[in-house]
């Protein structure tokens, strides 16, 4: 028996899932509810945000939106409005590498278990989520894209002319 519980947030727990993209690595305002509900009136397809308990505590899940077709399901995001909406984690304050991969696998592993149910997944995650050996051992089709963060708070104008 899993130790982790996946199911469909309730209206009543999305104030969670906003707690939890805030702590986040893997957070942006672009995967909080707000955000997921004005952008959810402009697609095809249901909202759906899955979320992962341990001891009833949110510790990872994901946003998608939800699309049938015929006899087929597929969850993905609109890439216009959601750059990054894959596996969100709570991090751990724990120093040991390997608990935390264990953590992380877990998660994603229950995650993914849920996942089934669709014909198609697509998922962009985060630039924090560093490894995506989990699902890679799943059979997923997998594909490293590299994006970097511009600190433009700490960027001196002096700078700023000299890279634009």
């Amino acid at each position: 028996m899993s130790k982790f519980e996946v199911r469909e947030l309730s209206q009543d727990e999305i104030s969670i899932w906003n707690e939890l993209i805030d702590e986040s690595p893997q957070g942006t305002p672009f995967i909080k509810s707000d955000w997921l509900r004005a952008c959810s009136k402009t697609w095809k397809g249901d909202l759906k945000i899955f979320g992962c308990f341990r001891k009833g505590e949110l510790v990872g899940g994901c946003a998608l939106r939800v699309l049938k077709i015929g006899l087929f399901k597929r969850a993905a995001m609109s890439r216009m409005m959601t750059p990054y909406d894959g596996i969100i984690l709570r991090p751990m304050l724990e120093h040991k590498v390997r608990k935390k991969e264990d953590f992380q696998k877990s998660v994603i592993d229950s995650l993914c278990e849920v996942l089934k149910q669709f014909s198609f997944v697509r998922l962009v995650n985060s630039p924090a989520l560093v490894d995506v050996r989990p699902f890679v051992w799943r059979g997923w089709n997998t594909k490293i894209w590299y994006r970097y963060y511009l600190d433009l708070l700490n960027l001196k104008i002096d700078n700023f002319n000299k890279v634009f």
